[in-house]
């Protein structure tokens, strides 16, 4: 108040501090509403993800054969400015290998051949999957419900799944990690989570994977089972 609100203090965190704000009176209640942030996909911010992807291609002299291209980027990537960034490095340290590619420019031309090479790598795919892994190790319960949502895509039962079955299938599963999980309001909160760590979307009061791509990163069926 002092500095006429020039100084902000900002409280910031991973689940632990969105699960602090959905408790009745809790002590952050007076300092503002909390600000969830996520892939780069809402409210316009897919032209930033986008951007992310073609500007520093642009200013080294490269460009992209096609805008399909830059999509298939940021659908591969969850809109997530790290896996951007890694998925755009994987084709950068491949095309530098493309002779032909680099004697034709500058500018110098990004073709399908380059992102789906980049895509297949095995240094992408172990990157990618470290990073999906350590959002889904922050709570064991975020690993069952995203295995159990998997799992009925791929048996053809649903795509998605409302909170009061996936709350069934998780007692089901692993009844003492959901002891503390009773209501359908507290399922609602673990899902609202997933949602805010990209794993997971919401449509029409159901909840599927955020994107196909995430059935790999967790696996066959029998991995999953």
């Amino acid at each position: 108040e002092r500095t006429n609100r020039r100084f902000k203090v900002v409280f910031a965190g991973l689940h632990n501090v969105q699960r602090t704000t959905k408790q009745q009176n809790h002590p952050l209640a007076h300092f503002g509403e909390p600000i969830c942030i996520g892939p780069l996909l809402d409210h316009g911010e897919w032209k930033e993800a986008k951007a992310l992807i073609e500007r520093p291609f642009w200013s080294i002299g490269f460009r992209f054969e096609s805008p399909d291209l830059v999509t298939r980027i940021l659908s591969r990537t969850n809109y997530y400015p790290s896996l951007i960034q890694l998925y755009c490095n994987q084709i950068f340290q491949s095309v530098k290998l493309d002779n032909a590619c680099l004697r034709s420019g500058p500018p110098y031309v990004l073709t399908a051949k380059h992102v789906e090479d980049a895509y297949f790598s095995r240094q992408f795919e172990n990157a990618i999957k470290e990073k999906f892994e350590l959002t889904l190790n922050l709570d064991p319960r975020y690993r069952v419900l995203a295995l159990l949502i998997a799992l009925s895509s791929l048996q053809g039962t649903s795509h998605s799944m409302t909170v009061n079955d996936i709350r069934e299938q998780a007692f089901n599963w692993w009844q003492l990690g959901f002891s503390d999980s009773r209501t359908e309001e507290d399922f609602r909160v673990l899902l609202d989570e997933m949602l805010g760590l990209g794993i997971l979307r919401e449509v029409s009061g159901e909840f599927a994977l955020r994107t196909p791509n995430l059935l790999s990163l967790l696996g066959r069926q029998d991995q999953i089972e």
